[in-house]
């Protein structure tokens, strides 16, 4: 038994459980209760053995940002902390990506990319990529070379990639980074002057094609279009009798 706690005024309580050198690892359970009201709660933890990884993980990749068609080079090691590689030690690269947005340097107040809501193709990817099992070289090395098709990379997106290693003891560390993917090298970014004008007022807008560097490219041929979204809110009635607004682009 651990003794009785004081419930605060927002009817919570919290306690410490003490342990101690040599006590026997696994699974508790706590069971906290209230005779007088009839109330009993549960919770449990884990108590395990925290052992100092005795190697370490580092990985590089070759590029920061990629575009359809080009490779890039993922490369990892796994040393000892005594100074002794890895040699042929299993590892795992496990690849995700995910939608972001992206913004070549120097061009404050510029906007880049299409907004999802005015794509006119949907696409849509899983979150995960690749996943394969490498076993380290001799020297603790290992390295994937990937290339990404036109339809990996439907929007700007992240890349992130992960290494884990394991050692004799089934001890794991791992190492990740990741890189950018851009359809393609010309950005295009959109500035107003104004988000909101009155009717009748003139609406000035600047546009600038950009290398994902942030140098200005010359010589692009552009169209551009003005579209006009109209917002139509609906009030509706719910069962228990209470309105909704639902807005419909």
């Amino acid at each position: 038994q651990l003794g009785k706690v004081r419930v605060s005024e927002f009817g919570t309580f919290d306690f410490e459980i003490p342990t101690k050198e040599g006590q026997p690892l696994g699974y508790y359970n706590i069971t906290a209760e209230n005779t007088k009201h009839n109330l009993r709660f549960y919770g449990n933890f884990r108590l395990a053995e925290f052992r100092v990884p005795e190697f370490e993980v580092e990985m590089d990749i070759d590029k920061k940002i990629v575009t359809p068609g080009e490779t890039f080079k993922i490369s990892w090691k796994g040393n000892y902390y005594f100074g002794a590689p890895m040699s042929k030690a299993s590892s795992s690269l496990n690849i995700t990506r995910r939608r972001t947005y992206f913004k070549p340097e120097g061009w404050a107040g510029f906007s880049f990319g299409v907004p999802s809501y005015l794509q006119e193709e949907k696409s849509s990817i899983s979150g995960g990529y690749l996943r394969e099992t490498i076993q380290l070289d001799e020297t603790g090395n290992a390295s994937k070379t990937v290339v990404l098709r036109r339809d990996d990379v439907p929007y700007n997106m992240t890349y992130l990639c992960d290494a884990e290693i394991t050692d004799v003891s089934r001890q794991t560390s791992s190492a990740n980074k990741s890189i950018t993917a851009l359809p393609d090298k010309r950005l295009i970014g959109v500035k107003l002057d104004d988000w909101i004008i009155a009717v009748k007022d003139i609406l000035k807008a600047s546009v600038i094609v950009s290398s994902p560097e942030g140098k200005a490219l010359n010589g692009i041929p552009l169209t551009i279009k003005l579209i006009k979204r109209e917002y139509h809110s609906v009030k509706t009635k719910t069962p228990e009798g209470k309105f909704l607004s639902l807005i419909h682009i």
